[in-house]
């Protein structure tokens, strides 16, 4: 255990940045999650996090969670939340597509000309 000066100034960092992380597979030692690394284009990235530095927040397959970075020279700090946002939990659904979209930039393809026994 680490024990800190009770006179400690208060930590200043230049950057904070959030991400989010589904959980996928919690085992004995690590909780495997899907981080969402693009919300623009739904890009998952399948990340590990040590189980011990999440065991407070009770978790379970389906939490998200919110994985908060500070960051200054020589520093990068992380903290863990729960998160049951419903926004957030939104974020995590499969991108809808529009049924044209499949064929989109396509039709000149040589699959759409006709057989030459069709000219």
């Amino acid at each position: 255990m680490v024990q800190v000066a009770e006179n400690k100034q208060a930590e200043v960092y230049n950057t904070q940045d959030s991400v989010y992380s589904k959980v996928l597979e919690i085992t004995e030692h690590f909780v495997f999650g899907s981080c969402l690394i693009n919300e623009a284009e739904k890009k998952l990235k399948r990340v590990r996090y040590n189980k011990d530095v999440l065991s407070e927040l009770d978790l379970k397959v389906g939490d998200i969670i919110e994985v908060t970075v500070f960051t200054k020279p020589g520093e990068i700090k992380s903290t863990y939340t729960k998160n049951t946002e419903e926004e957030v939990l939104k974020k995590f659904e499969p991108k809808e597509r529009v049924r044209d979209d499949y064929f989109k930039d396509i039709e000149f393809s040589k699959f759409f000309q006709p057989l030459p026994s069709e000219k």
